[in-house]
């Protein structure tokens, strides 16, 4: 493993050790990552293959447990440099949203999300929509949602959407 010289105030602020501590100790970066990712991110560091792209976590100084994702680039056979980058709170996020979407699927209900910038789309759709109208919700799109709504319902539901995406008030 090559020795670091150089570390930004960031990646101090993310793993914990200074450029003195690395210098001193070449074997601190190894030894805080977290033991079980230790053996893959030997593995793939011990490739030579570039641009390299690894996830992993991290034990910092104050025992916090940090994910990462470092990616290294080559140079030369002399020179890599790379970029760490704390993604713990993305890793936190994503754990949410699985749980989310594991709670809405259990609704008998139909419950969305709708994103309207830069672009209007629905970003969410529970899997019960399957069983209310008989489409799979990773292929409903907004115009094959309007044309399962009854046309004695269509101004109705129009004006409710429209005034609920205006004033960001509940439909109910």
């Amino acid at each position: 493993f090559c020795l670091r010289y150089f570390n930004s105030k960031a990646c101090v602020d993310i793993m914990g050790f200074t450029d003195i501590d690395l210098i001193n100790d070449p074997e601190i970066w190894i030894n805080s990552i977290h033991p079980e990712d230790r053996n893959r991110i030997i593995e793939e560091f011990g490739m030579d293959k570039f641009p390299r792209k690894s996830k992993y976590r991290i034990i910092h100084r104050d025992d916090t447990v940090k994910y990462i994702e470092d990616k290294e680039y080559k140079v030369n056979n002399d020179l890599h440099f790379g970029i760490i980058k704390d993604i713990s709170k993305d890793k936190h996020n994503s754990a949410l949203l699985k749980y989310f979407k594991s709670s809405v699927n259990q609704l008998s209900g139909v419950f969305w999300i709708k994103q309207t910038l830069p672009e209007e789309r629905i970003i969410f759709i529970g899997d019960s929509i399957e069983e209310i109208i008989g489409i799979n919700a990773g292929s409903l799109t907004s115009e094959l949602w309007h044309r399962h709504i009854l046309d004695e319902d269509r101004v109705r539901v129009k004006k409710a959407y429209r005034t609920f995406t205006d004033r960001k008030i509940p439909l109910i």
